[in-house]
């Protein structure tokens, strides 16, 4: 393998993905990218494939993506979840000579049999793909990955030290009048496989019974998208009906969240799956307390408790609250690991 770029002009990058608004993990992994891309020196270019009419995709995409290789672009690096993307992209980089390394945030199933098709013809395609995690990569060579291409390395980049922005009035407020604060998010919601895929339901459980012994114990759970309006009311009437209305505060924008993480005592995050979480990473980087599933293999330093097991959930919340908050961790940060990548394929 090629060593982590250095060169004195370093290759131009064009990204194809999205940056906040809204803030998600994937978003904010692509906007901190940008920041790390400039700062080593590197030109960069960004398609954000989701404010395109599907109809519009593979022309818009093909004319980007020429314009890239007469600009003197060296590498496509693609963030979109979008199978169809993934293909486009790995397909016309075969075809106009420019390498195509996909990230794999996270693994969602094709579904139907031509969706499938597209999903193994990107992944053979693809000059390089980075899988965030080692589920991630099992996921990939399933699906017909060539082993030699692919390579694990997680999603997560310091924040720029500029970083810094202040909370809004209203969740201020409410870190004032709570303590200990706990904190969560979810892109938007999702129901998966019938479970909620966040855990937005056993965190409103969670703090029923945690104020038992937290009688101040608030949350903050960030939600920028709502995604399940339906479901959001059903969670809201919940909240009505145990009295939790000013103990869990759901946030319906785009915030800091390594601001709020900052101010936290505890991350939770119960998911039913994941990649490799952002936020987990973000929280040791910050030195806040984690706790998550055990759906997925955590990173060294997060606690978990069992799955979709309320009882538990309390048990280790409880456990993890009273123990010291860890300092904060150093080593998380994967640009090296990201600029060794692009090193391969391009070298390839």
């Amino acid at each position: 393998m090629g060593a982590p770029i250095v060169s004195r002009n370093p290759p131009a990058i064009f990204l194809v993905g999205c940056l906040p608004p809204p803030v998600g993990g994937v978003s904010i992994h692509v906007q901190r990218l940008t920041a790390r891309l400039e700062a080593e020196g590197h030109r960069w270019r960004l398609l954000d494939d989701g404010r395109i009419p599907p109809r519009r995709l593979p022309l818009q995409l093909a004319k980007a993506l020429l314009a890239a290789r007469l600009a003197g672009f060296r590498l496509v690096h693609v963030h979109s979840g979008n199978w169809r993307v993934r293909f486009l992209c790995a397909v016309l980089g075969r075809w106009l000579g420019l390498p195509v390394l996909l990230t794999m945030h996270s693994f969602r199933d094709p579904g139907s049999a031509r969706t499938r098709r597209l999903a193994r013809t990107a992944l053979k395609w693809a000059s390089g793909i980075v899988a965030v995690s080692e589920e991630v990569r099992s996921r990939c060579l399933e699906h017909g990955a060539p082993a030699a291409r692919l390579r694990v390395q997680y999603a997560y980049l310091d924040p720029p030290r500029a970083e810094t922005a202040t909370l809004p009035d209203g969740v201020e407020d409410f870190l004032r009048g709570h303590g200990p604060i706990l904190a969560a998010s979810a892109f938007r919601l999702r129901i998966l496989q019938g479970q909620d895929l966040y855990g937005l339901d056993l965190l409103i459980d969670l703090m029923h019974q945690l104020r038992t012994w937290h009688t101040r114990a608030g949350l903050v759970f960030v939600l920028p998208e709502t995604g399940l309006p339906d479901y959001l009311e059903q969670c809201q009437a919940k909240l009505a009906d145990l009295g939790l209305e000013r103990d869990l505060l759901i946030v319906r924008e785009s915030i800091d969240f390594t601001a709020l993480l900052r101010r936290s005592d505890l991350l939770v995050r119960p998911t039913t799956t994941d990649g490799d979480s952002i936020s987990l990473r973000e929280a040791l980087h910050v030195g806040c307390r984690t706790l998550a599933s055990d759906a997925v293999p955590r990173p060294a330093g997060v606690a978990t408790f069992r799955s979709r097991d309320p009882a538990h959930l309390l048990q280790r919340c409880r456990e993890v609250l009273a123990d010291p908050a860890p300092p904060p961790r150093s080593g998380q940060d994967g640009w090296a690991g990201l600029a060794q990548a692009y090193a391969t394929v391009m070298d390839g």
